[in-house]
């Protein structure tokens, strides 16, 4: 015997899925950019570049 569930319910999970996304998504962001600035600063500290000398 299963019960129906209310749109309330499925109004609710249809948000904290969103935000679940919305989350991970952020997430990714910060951590790309975060290893883009410890690049950044690894460059800027050996004063090397990754590219050969032409």
């Amino acid at each position: 015997m299963t019960t129906q569930p209310n749109p309330e319910d499925l109004a609710r999970e249809a948000k904290r899925r969103r935000a679940g996304i919305a989350a991970f998504l952020v997430g990714t962001a910060v951590s790309l950019a975060v290893g883009a600035l410890a690049r950044w600063a690894y460059r800027a500290w050996t004063g090397k570049s990754l590219l050969p000398p032409e």
